[in-house]
């Protein structure tokens, strides 16, 4: 009941609107992230439901993210800086469809290149397009020496994920926006390497490459809790706070 009232809460345009002007508040905002992140404190460590719902209820969290993030169009600092995190959310929406759902990892993993491509657009500028090459040896390789499918999706994933984590670096250290939106960007793209570390720890133990129970539930049980405020901070990092327009 409590998570059902928070979806309808944040999705409202009304209250998303009256907000606007207190997101920056460092009390408010922990109370955002508070608010979408608890329903996994119960259904990820106290394993309520089946996988089922709690996997239906993981997507509904990014879906509610990406909505916040189409939704700040009028109050975006830029609009192509704001066009490409909408593309960057809905093909993590996707992504995640594919990993929740019907659990096709290929798939799933190669629509997150997708979303790494649109945030290296997004930080890197017009010309950032020209790295993206840059992404290319380590996957072409593997597929050279007929690896498997999933491990060449995931060196592309890897690849990309290094390459926009790079150009996020750098348009944060010079200052590319305002102070505001460079700690929301920097805190949600690495809370997003947090997470996806946590995830590789897991698999490890998953597929036997180091055999300690309690480590491999540990980082079972932290992955969303890294990725959940990390879409939290993304979806409101095109957001204008200070007035102050950016040129991409």
């Amino acid at each position: 009941f409590y998570f059902c009232k928070t979806q309808s809460t944040l999705v409202s345009p009304f209250y998303f609107c009256k907000t606007q002007s207190t997101l920056v508040s460092p009390f408010y905002f922990c109370k955002t992230q508070s608010t979408l992140v608890s329903p996994f404190l119960f259904y990820s460590l106290l394993k309520w439901g089946s996988k089922m719902e709690r996997d239906i209820i993981k997507l509904t969290v990014v879906v509610i993210c990406f909505i916040i993030a189409f939704m700040g169009k009028k109050s975006a600092i830029n609009r192509k800086d704001h066009f490409l995190l909408v593309l960057a959310l809905l093909a993590t929406v996707a992504a995640d469809y594919f990993l929740l759902i019907p659990r096709n990892y290929v798939i799933g993993v190669a629509v997150f290149c997708f979303a790494h491509i649109f945030y290296v657009l997004r930080f890197g500028g017009a010309k950032s397009w020209r790295l993206l090459p840059l992404a290319l040896p380590l996957p072409v390789i593997l597929l050279f020496l007929n690896h498997d499918i999933l491990i060449v999706v995931a060196s592309a994933y890897l690849s990309l994920f290094m390459l926009s984590y790079s150009t996020m670096i750098h348009a944060v250290r010079h200052k590319k926006y305002p102070p505001i939106n460079n700690i929301l960007i920097f805190a949600g793209m690495t809370l997003f390497v947090l997470c996806d570390i946590s995830v590789v720890i897991f698999n490890a133990g998953m597929h036997g490459f180091y055999n300690n129970l309690a480590i491999e539930t540990f980082a079972e049980h932290i992955i969303w809790l890294f990725y959940a405020p990390a879409q939290i901070c993304l979806a409101i990092s095109a957001r204008e706070f200070t007035n102050k327009k950016v040129v991409i």
